[in-house]
């Protein structure tokens, strides 16, 4: 009988301690549930619902339709002109249409007996012969039709002689987005009735203006399709530059974007590439060689200069090598599922402090947070433990994954996915560096900070998100919770890059390591997504 009750009271101690271990876990948990303090990643609130971003949302949406294209395209080195500041657009003169064949032949005759016409592109030979080599294509014969086959050397001087020049850049975007923020030249939704016929070359050959619903506001005519057409560099008349949709390069909703453009050599000859002229002055009403001078009168206006407000895509395109496409359209998809789901992330990552708090807690010493495919016998300290809380503010290190997923986990959250990572890292995807789209040595705690351990989380101040998350760039790399299958076995993905590591790759967006997940590094830690 003595020993039943012994055995009674035994068993109501050890219930009573289980009660007090469960209490004791929950107050401990709950101040430092508190003392996190995080930012949030990702908003329901849709960016195409404000008005002001219409024209970047919709040139967002195709090109993250074509992103694969990207990885293919090798005659585009520059994508996007400008420099986003609001600038005059003087009042000019433009021609309605591109320059034709028979306007094109006639001047093409007429430097035969004016040789000594002074219009000539700096460093152009002297001897040059105008023509275009058209007479081999389908397009030959077809006068009314846009001249092509023409080298920028023939519009530079064509324009010139003329009594106007080639646009420049800036101003072929601007009179083509018709002071709207257009994306196309007809409006915000690709028309595809420039291209008519299978054959591109038939495409090419159409007379001007056979389809006004792709003009411009202003009637200016197939500035999207039938040629692209020569530009000139600002800053520099030898830089030639090619803009506008044509009759071959596809997708034609990719090509016929305001935006796009590419970089030629001065002598380059495409069956597919136009030209036509602006006048900043008095417009003749013929030109030297006798042709009527057909020009649409834009008044002065002010126009923003580079992309429509809101667009993210194209800075990501132009940063990114081609073989990261991949990793920016699974990331750009995942935030399909953040905008519906958003989440918030831990403004600093874990510091020794707080881990020291989960090692105190009982409950984890009963493996109440551990994964179930944790190994066994597994301990959560760190390496150098003692050493690391002499610093109790800096990130913690020397964990492996189990430790932070268990963390985690005990701390109301979780390990975010690397595409969750990168999201929060770039800003929602607008940027390649957490501060912008060029590194700076001295943003970020790498290899170029010289420090031989991790800082305190924050001091580098400059490494810091648009929604203030520091040191994403640089002190420690990072956990997350996505796993790498492509090797044999698995690894598990870290994102950021740390004070061991070069900033110029390892701060990108897109840098990626993969490490086993018992790996215990002075260079990886985490934070924790809610």
């Amino acid at each position: 009988m003595q020993k039943k009750i012994i055995s009674y009271a035994t068993t109501v101690v050890m219930l009573l301690a289980l009660v007090a271990i469960l209490l004791l876990g929950m107050i401990k948990i709950r101040p430092l549930l508190l003392d996190f303090e995080t930012e949030k990643i990702a908003s329901s609130a849709h960016r195409d619902t404000r008005q002001a971003d219409v024209a970047g949302h919709l040139l967002d949406q195709v090109l993250m339709q074509q992103l694969q294209h990207f990885k293919y395209i090798k005659s585009f080195n520059h994508l996007f002109t400008g420099d986003g500041q609001k600038k005059t657009l003087p009042a000019m003169a433009v021609d309605q249409c591109e320059v034709s064949q028979a306007e094109f032949k006639k001047f093409a005759r007429w430097t035969k007996t004016n040789k000594e016409f002074d219009m000539l592109l700096p460093g152009q030979p002297y001897d040059w012969e105008f023509f275009s080599n058209t007479e081999k294509h389908l397009i030959s014969g077809r006068l009314a039709a846009a001249a092509n086959g023409v080298t920028y050397y023939d519009a530079y001087a064509y324009c010139a002689a003329a009594g106007g020049r080639l646009p420049y850049s800036d101003e072929w975007v601007a009179i083509a987005s018709g002071g709207q923020q257009n994306i196309y030249p007809w409006g915000q939704q690709f028309n595809k009735t420039g291209w008519p016929y299978l054959n591109p070359l038939l495409n090419a050959a159409q007379r001007c203006g056979l389809h006004n619903e792709t003009d411009t506001e202003k009637k200016i005519s197939d500035l999207g399709h039938n040629v692209s057409e020569w530009a000139q560099d600002r800053s520099n008349p030898a830089i030639a530059t090619i803009h506008g949709g044509n009759a071959y390069n596809q997708p034609y909703e990719l090509y016929s974007l305001n935006h796009l453009y590419r970089y030629a050599p001065q002598d380059y000859r495409s069956p597919y590439i136009g030209f036509r002229c602006v006048y900043t002055g008095t417009v003749p009403a013929q030109s030297p060689w006798g042709t009527d001078m057909k020009t649409v009168q834009l008044a002065t206006r002010e126009y923003r200069s580079g992309l429509p407000i809101g667009a993210n895509i194209p800075q990501l395109i132009v940063h990114l090598p081609k073989e990261h496409i991949d990793h920016l359209q699974d990331m750009l998809e995942r935030k399909k599922e953040i905008d519906v789901n958003p989440f918030s992330l831990m403004k600093y990552e874990v510091s020794r402090a707080q881990y020291a708090s989960f090692l105190s807690d009982p409950l984890v010493k009963l493996g109440l947070y551990a994964d179930r495919k944790q190994p066994l016998n597994h301990s959560y300290v760190p390496n150098n433990w003692p050493q690391q809380m002499q610093n109790p503010e800096r990130p913690v290190t020397h964990i492996d994954w189990w430790s932070a997923y268990a963390f985690a986990k005990w701390a109301g959250g979780r390990l975010p996915s690397a595409e969750e990572w990168a999201l929060a890292a770039s800003s929602n995807g607008q940027l390649i560096y957490p501060w912008g789209h060029e590194f700076v040595s001295s943003y970020s705690a790498t290899i170029e900070s010289r420090l031989t351990q991790a800082s305190a989380s924050g001091r580098f101040a400059k490494d810091q998100t648009t929604a203030g998350i520091f040191d994403m760039g640089g002190n420690v790399s990072e956990w997350t919770q996505s796993i790498d299958l492509s090797h044999d076995g698995y690894a598990i993905i870290t994102k950021g890059g740390n004070y061991k590591l070069p900033g110029k790759e390892s701060a990108r967006i897109d840098f990626t390591n993969r490490v086993p997940a018992g790996y215990r590094s002075p260079s990886i830690g985490f934070r924790v997504a809610f």
